[in-house]
């Protein structure tokens, strides 16, 4: 596109099915959110707003110019949201994972778990405040001890672990479903006089999976009993056939 000679380019483009629904729904929301309760926190209706505003010339721009063509090009101000926004979320997530791979993550196999729950413990995860945060301790404890346990049956002792986790509160159709993934050395660093090595290990078998579902079910199911958080009518079996396990891989 060209505007007044200059070529100029939108990272949010108007037209686009989100964009156009959030524009036309935006005030129907929060007017029903307020007449049912007290709205949206505030942190969600200024994500909304901004959402609107990204990508949208009129709302702010930088000029950038090649001093070599001398074209110029208008990059207009995104909004940096961490919710709604796909655009801002893709170029976070690609920024987040180059960070990761350069400066953060060893050069060695990794697996990657994913922790979800059952439709009727999810609104009580996200209600409590710091019960999400407290089950993710439980969760990479556990996994932690597991990679401890099958290194010790390779006769490795002294070996430690860690993970990089995220949390996602959607899922695929936009659905709330608070999840995990969490990215795991597959195996152990020993300490020695030479300074640190890796010992890789075997995949977890189906047997080490189920255990660990076990241990994890267990423990996140007495933290809600101990802060009286429990659904009424008790979370539902993750391990009845045919529904699929908490953790995976």
């Amino acid at each position: 596109m060209e505007e007044r000679g200059w070529a100029y380019r939108r990272r949010q483009p108007e037209g686009t099915v989100l964009y156009e629904a959030v524009r036309e729904n935006l005030a129907t929301l929060l007017a029903e959110a307020s007449d049912v309760g007290r709205g949206l926190p505030r942190y969600v209706e200024r994500d909304f707003a901004r959402y609107l505003e990204c990508g949208v010339l009129g709302h702010g721009f930088a000029r950038v110019r090649c001093e070599s063509c001398k074209d110029e090009l208008l990059v207009a101000f995104s909004c940096k949201g961490r919710g709604v926004c796909p655009s801002c979320n893709a170029k976070r997530a690609q920024v987040t994972a180059v960070h990761l791979v350069e400066q953060v993550l060893p050069r060695v196999p990794c697996r990657q778990w994913t922790l979800s729950f059952p439709h009727r413990m999810r609104w009580v995860l996200l209600k409590e405040k710091g019960l999400l945060s407290d089950v993710l301790t439980l969760f990479l404890r556990a996994v932690f001890a597991l990679q401890r346990r099958r290194a010790r049956r390779q006769g490795v002792r002294g070996g430690q672990t860690g993970a990089v986790s995220f949390l996602q509160f959607f899922g695929s159709a936009s659905q709330v479903t608070p999840h995990y993934h969490a990215l795991v050395p597959e195996g152990v660093f020993v300490p020695g006089e030479g300074g640190v090595r890796f010992e890789a290990l075997p995949p977890p078998t189906q047997v080490d999976v189920e255990r660990l579902l076990r241990v994890v079910r267990h423990r996140v199911l007495r933290l809600l009993e101990k802060r009286g958080a429990l659904p009424a009518q008790g979370p539902e079996d993750a391990l009845q056939p045919g529904r699929r396990p908490l953790p995976r891989t």
